[in-house]
């Protein structure tokens, strides 16, 4: 009978500290993780350095994680952002950039002289 007791006690322990915590834990992370959540700022056609200091502004990290060639978008400039706008984050995050790389140029040979169907 002594086991039994044993057993029925240390069960009700688990179970009630099990809910306690699933009950709580709100105000656990609250307390153990607490963080500080900012709203990502638009950075969306502003120019790297502008949109780095944006960022830093608000303790967030600008990572460029691609560069795109664009027609209508100048070179240095913000295309896309990730997490967007309006998001709320935790401070210090990482926010990914996609950079215009500015116009594609292509060189075009010359053809002078030659027929159509040889162009």
């Amino acid at each position: 009978m002594n086991w039994f007791k044993k057993i029925v006690i240390l069960t009700a322990v688990i179970f009630s500290s099990l809910f306690f915590i699933y009950y709580f834990s709100d105000s656990f992370n609250f307390f153990l993780f607490s963080y500080k959540e900012i709203e990502v700022p638009d950075i969306l056609g502003k120019e790297l350095k502008e949109a780095e200091k944006i960022l830093k502004q608000n303790k967030l990290h600008l990572v460029i994680s691609d560069s795109r060639f664009s027609d209508k978008i100048p070179e240095n400039f913000i295309i896309e952002q990730s997490p967007y706008s309006g998001k709320k984050v935790r401070e210090n995050r990482d926010i990914f950039v996609v950079v215009s790389s500015g116009y594609n140029l292509v060189k075009v040979p010359d053809l002078k002289g030659y027929s159509l169907r040889e162009a």
